[in-house]
């Protein structure tokens, strides 16, 4: 009974743990191996010299990168920027084009701290989850070396000859070593890189397209011959461009927000208490929830009757970077953020005309609560 964490909540049934430890041969490949045990041998003060050891010999095979795969048994490629235990750091620095090596300094007593905070917090983390389906089960017992990575968040990819190149996030995380690999034997090929492509080989004849042009966009085609490194294709019929309609309905809709503090006077309560109202307030015996639920949690709202003013939560989720939050390390960005609330001390609540008529009908059926 490991308590592993499923939907936020310790399992208390029995749990299939994976047993992790020191990685050797079969995951770093026997002249990296080699490589660590010597430095091993060479520096016994530093749990994470071998480990940078072996990293440079990787590093010499793939000439023009440092990657490694974290977050085992749920892999995912990452750039390797630092390597460290509780006593030392080892920092990736570029010696010349595409050649790289690790620069030894001293840990703080302040950064030595804070590697025992992350180290604890990845084991267990590693044991009972991270929140998220796919975590935990995999007890890797002490961590004495985590790396400093940057997961892969993207492929860009060429439109017009096809080449396609890994992005890593800006984000740094540390990860413990015991859940990182250098060899994937199940690579995905859709986060492979590759060069430019021949038009006859990426659009071979007679394969389907789909135009992506201004005119004819979404069209779908027939390649019926290649010149002068394009291609030539047939479309059935030019169909007539569909208006935005989504953007014209969404535009059309406009909601009107009055800040917590005026729609709190106009019931003759603070703002707090409004905030309680139309969020969650819990009562006994029975522990039922009578608030009104319009916002839930640190950032869950129904649009049209409430809204947070903090800047971090109106930020477009697809513009919010990547916050790398599976991976067993701890997000510098959640380090420093100790699980804020997006509340009022982030900007306040807002609130739509409709939402302060549910308020008024509530009050008005149960004034009780409001007393």
């Amino acid at each position: 009974e490991a308590g592993v964490c499923v939907f936020n909540r310790e399992s208390s049934r029995e749990s299939l743990i994976i047993n992790v430890r020191d990685p050797g041969p079969a995951v770093w490949g026997e002249q990296a191996t080699a490589a660590a045990c010597k430095a091993r041998d060479e520096d016994d003060e530093s749990f994470a010299y071998p480990v940078t050891k072996a990293l440079e010999v990787l590093q010499q095979k793939c000439k023009d990168r440092l990657t490694v795969f974290v977050n085992y048994p749920n892999l995912r490629e990452a750039q390797v920027m630092a390597v460290a235990d509780d006593s030392y750091v080892f920092t990736l620095q570029e010696e010349r084009r595409k050649q790289f090596r690790f620069l030894k300094a001293v840990q703080t007593e302040e950064d030595s701290e804070l590697f025992f905070s992350n180290a604890e917090m990845a084991q267990e983390r590693a044991l009972k989850g991270n929140r998220a389906v796919g975590t935990g089960g995999v007890d890797i017992g002490e961590v004495l070396v985590m790396l400093k990575v940057r997961p892969l968040q993207r492929m860009e990819v060429d439109i017009a000859s096809g080449s396609a190149r890994q992005v890593f996030s800006d984000t740094e995380t540390w990860v413990p070593y015991q859940l990182v690999c250098y060899n994937n034997t199940a690579r995905d090929p859709r986060f492979e890189p590759r060069k430019a492509m021949d038009p006859a080989d990426r659009f071979p004849a007679n394969s389907k397209i789909m135009c992506l042009q201004k005119v004819g966009y979404g069209l779908v085609g027939t390649v019926v011959g290649h010149e002068d490194h394009a291609l030539r294709a047939e479309f059935k019929e030019l169909n007539p461009q569909i208006p935005p309609f989504g953007h014209t309905i969404a535009n059309s809709i406009v909601d009107q927000y009055i800040n917590s503090n005026k729609a709190a006077r106009h019931f003759g309560i603070d703002s707090a208490t409004l905030g309680k109202i139309t969020g969650s307030v819990l009562v006994r015996p029975g522990h039922h929830d009578i608030g009104l639920n319009l916002k839930v949690g640190r950032s869950y709202v129904i649009a049209g009757y409430v809204r947070s003013r903090s800047a971090e939560a109106n930020k477009p989720a697809w513009s919010t970077g990547e916050t790398v939050t599976v991976i067993s390390g701890l997000d510098p960005v959640e380090r420093a953020q100790g699980g804020a609330d997006l509340s009022a001390a982030n900007g306040g609540w807002e609130y739509t005309s409709r939402a302060l008529e549910l308020v008024a009908a509530y009050r008005k059926k149960f004034p009780q609560v409001f007393q």
